[in-house]
């Protein structure tokens, strides 16, 4: 296989995990995976389906629009996408927030590394009434 194959599998199913299918996550990654994004860092594959399998739990609707990527042979990918999602304590919000992966392959297709990159905050301060409100007003003055 070559790298753009290992990336559609990985995608196809990295889009399938969800709070009751965890399972792929051994398919998808090694068994001393490093993931890491703005809320912190994993270590191993255990580290990593615990910290999902918490942020799954919260989740009642989570979907990944992947745009295309970046493909630097042998190993790296650099995948932006958007992910939409619904919080089980903000049941009436639908949240969009933009990132990008990069993804790092060994020979067999298993992911190495992930590290993501988003916005924290509008991941989250803005998702607040009151802070959302005061961050959202600060970008556009920043912004002006």
């Amino acid at each position: 296989m070559n790298l753009e194959n290992y990336l559609q599998q990985f995608l196809t199913h990295f889009q399938q995990l969800d709070a009751n299918n965890l399972a792929p996550i051994s398919s998808l990654y090694t068994e001393d995976v490093v993931f890491s994004d703005p809320l912190g860092t994993h270590l191993g594959i255990d580290q990593l389906t615990a910290y999902f399998q918490s942020m799954y739990y919260e989740i009642t609707y989570l979907h990944f629009e992947f745009k295309p990527a970046w493909l630097a042979p042998p190993n790296h990918v650099t995948q932006p996408w958007i992910m939409t999602f619904k919080h089980r304590r903000l049941p009436q919000r639908q949240i969009s927030v933009e990132g990008v992966s990069l993804l790092h392959f060994n020979t067999t297709g298993l992911v190495t590394h992930h590290q993501d990159f988003f916005d924290l905050g509008a991941l989250l301060y803005e998702q607040l009434p009151v802070l959302g409100k005061l961050i959202r007003f600060i970008k556009k003055k920043a912004a002006a």
